[in-house]
């Protein structure tokens, strides 16, 4: 009985505990508002370049509404930048990290330096790649050097709230501004 108990408080310990890649609980996705991503900022009108897709959204849900004809004018409201989390393999130990750890990537800074999931917040680590290099590959798949490797590849996407001249809203993505 004694040893049940303790077996039970173990296992609740480790499950409290963060661990690999900075908890259990770790988010796929992370959503980052601002007002002026990419050049829409706040109730700024601007004119689109392309066609690009309307939604509507529901929660993290965007279902296609219909079509923004290249040449519109539409007005900014807000932006969102959605990092589709990709898990990071450890092959070799370095920065407290062991073979086997996994870590949640967001978004790739500069010079190896990631924005990832770590002691329960997203904060930078230097995974020692830049996913634009030939020498290494997109995932870190391809150099002995790498200290892991990605699942797939980085999956950001910038999203527009814009508001029409008659006060309709809708989301946008991919935009080419004039």
């Amino acid at each position: 009985m004694k040893k049940a108990i303790i077996a039970i408080a173990a296992i609740s310990l480790f499950s409290a505990l963060d661990v690999s890649a900075g908890g259990l609980d770790i988010p796929e996705r992370k959503i980052e508002s601002d007002e002026c991503y990419y050049g829409c900022c706040h109730n700024e009108e601007k004119k689109l370049q392309n066609s690009v897709k309307l939604f509507t959204r529901n929660g993290n849900t965007f279902v296609e509404a219909g079509i923004v004809s290249a040449g519109s004018i539409i007005k900014c409201i807000t932006s969102e930048k959605h990092y589709l989390g990709s898990k990071f393999t450890v092959k070799k130990p370095f920065c407290g990290y062991n073979v086997g750890d996994v870590i949640m990537v967001y978004e790739y800074l500069e010079e190896g330096i990631f924005k990832v999931w770590r002691n329960g917040e997203i904060s930078e680590l230097d995974l020692g790649f830049d996913p634009s290099s030939e020498i290494s590959g997109s995932r870190c798949q391809k150099s002995p050097l790498c200290v892991g490797t990605l699942e797939k590849e980085l999956d950001i996407q910038i999203w527009y709230l814009i508001m029409f001249d008659d006060g309709k809203k809708g989301w946008i993505r991919n935009p080419r501004f004039q």
